[in-house]
Parts: C-alpha cells; sequence; structure tokens
C-alpha cells in the first residue's frame, strides 16, 4: 500500500492508502509522539508515529469504499471529533 497524507491539523491527521486493488483506504490517526531512545543497540531521536495496533479503534480508525458510502466524508468526521478532545 502507498501511503499519502491528505490532511493535517495538529496530532490528527488522514492518509489515504491505495494498493493493486481498486479498494481506497483511509486511516485517520492520532499521531503519536515517541520519546528518544535505543533500540536494539541503535540510538532514534524522538519521532511521530501511528498509534499501535492495541490501540486501533481508539486512536486510529480504518474507512473504506467496501465499509462506507462514502470513506473520505466518514474520515473527516472521525478526524473532526478527535480533534474535540
Amino acid at each position: 500500500m502507498l501511503y499519502r497524507q491528505i490532511f493535517r491539523q495538529g496530532n490528527v491527521a488522514i492518509y489515504c492508502a491505495k494498493g493493486k486493488a481498486p479498494r481506497i483506504e483511509y486511516e485517520v490517526i492520532k499521531i503519536q509522539i515517541q520519546p528518544a531512545g535505543i533500540f536494539d543497540g541503535r540510538s532514534y531521536p524522538a519521532r511521530e508515529s501511528f498509534p499501535k495496533n492495541s490501540e486501533w479503534g481508539t486512536l486510529g480508525f480504518t474507512y473504506t469504499n467496501n465499509s462506507h458510502r462514502d470513506p473520505l466524508v466518514s474520515a473527516r468526521a472521525r478526524a473532526t471529533r478527535l480533534m474535540g478532545q
């Protein structure tokens, strides 16, 4: 899948994901800030990331043309709700 950010305001973003199939997917996320640290012997700076798999449904949501009549409208509505939290 190729991901492209199509919206961002503060720590909320919408990504459009497209693959070889005709399915279109929008992912709405509350961006997480990971602290600087060392992992597997390598040093990493503070960075942004998607929510963990266990946080999907709370901090991350997927909308597709298979699950919603207009997935982009649904994704924008979820992003608006997340910005209000």
